[in-house]
């Protein structure tokens, strides 16, 4: 099974290794808490592009895996070609509750 664009790949894998060290002050609902199923996007984040939701799981499209923190995840697609007008991915964005400080250095 071909996935596309490797850089991509990389930049989503390292994002994932990235997120759990996050300083959790500085987001909302830093481990996608809330209801589960197809395109719906978790208190707090909000969808980059309409038309290509993410689903916070388990359950949307069959996905039974288990979270590893709380009580629900999100899922990303990443598509080796467009969906129709979906585009090649899925993302979301939440804004910091607090300002970064230039100069400090954040993991």
């Amino acid at each position: 099974m071909a996935f596309g664009n490797p850089m991509k790949w990389c930049l989503v894998s390292l994002t994932m290794f990235l997120a759990p060290k996050m300083q959790s002050q500085f987001l909302g609902n830093p481990s996608f808490e809330g209801p589960t199923g197809q395109s719906i996007v978790p208190e707090g984040w909000n969808v980059c592009e309409q038309r290509s939701t993410p689903d916070t799981q388990p359950g949307a499209w069959g996905c039974k895996n288990q979270p590893s923190d709380g009580e629900s995840y999100v899922g990303l697609v990443g598509r080796a070609r467009p969906s129709g007008n979906a585009g090649f991915t899925e993302d979301i964005e939440a804004r910091l509750l607090q300002p970064l400080k230039k100069g400090g250095c954040y993991t």
